[in-house]
């Protein structure tokens, strides 16, 4: 389907990108996962009866958004190779392949790799915490992106925003913040640890009228429910303006 490797990069880095800003895995990782199981798309699984595209870039069985294919595949079994076929998630765009990998990762066995300072930190992350058996694996990321210069994907998600930087500076020298990651998604858990730091477990759930004082009081800003996801620096500047 993408034969060049400028080809393939081109069409999945702005979606890798838009989900590393996210908080998801970096964007230099992400495609050279994609690049190493697909060949830089030439093997994207395709139904072998009516050659139905799948967008499938990391090879995940079942069924997807598009449904899914059956195609030819190898694998191992008693640490021999054998050839079946087997069933692939369909997705309609590689943007949605590329969003259902990042929600395989976003569970507590991958907290380590999502929470790697580097890239090659996260694929080694990668092997460690069981994503793949190839004992190979990792390394053969890190020189995907070290050959294809896969970093300059990934800038921009390290930056912290100029309306931020006050505030993110303060929370981080006073340790309520680490000082990483200023983009990425706020968990449930990471936000534990940071009301536990101010002192403010008290406030254990937070219901609309409590989001809507907040507002009154100039807290916060904008329209976003009491569940929308927010941004370290965003909450930094929440926290810088109790004093």
């Amino acid at each position: 389907m993408l034969a060049k490797p400028k080809d393939f990069i081109a069409a999945i880095a702005p979606a890798a990108q838009s989900l590393h800003k996210k908080g998801g895995i970096f964007a230099s990782v992400t495609i050279a996962q994609a690049a190493q199981e697909t060949g830089w798309g030439k093997f994207i699984p395709k139904d072998m009866d009516t050659g139905k595209q799948s967008y499938n870039i990391f090879g995940i069985k079942g069924k997807g958004p598009a449904g899914h294919v059956k195609c030819w595949t190898w694998e191992e079994e008693g640490g021999v190779k054998v050839n079946r076929i087997a069933t692939f998630r369909a997705y309609n765009s590689f943007e949605e392949s590329i969003a259902d990998h990042q929600k395989l990762l976003f569970i507590a066995r991958y907290t380590a790799v999502l929470k790697a300072a580097t890239p090659e930190e996260a694929a080694r992350q990668l092997y460690k915490c069981g994503y793949a058996t190839d004992s190979k694996y990792s390394q053969k990321l890190i020189s995907i992106i070290n050959q294809y210069n896969l970093k300059q994907y990934d800038k921009g998600a390290d930056t912290v925003s100029d309306w931020a930087k006050a505030s993110w500076d303060k929370a981080t020298a006073k340790g309520i913040l680490d000082g990483t990651n200023p983009q990425g998604s706020v968990t449930r858990e990471m936000l534990a640890v940071v009301l536990d730091k101010c002192g403010l477990l008290e406030a254990v759930k937070i219901p609309q009228e409590v989001v809507d004082k907040l507002k009154e009081k100039g807290l916060i800003t904008g329209d976003h429910p009491a569940g929308a996801r927010t941004t370290w620096g965003e909450l930094a500047t929440v926290l810088s303006r109790l004093e």
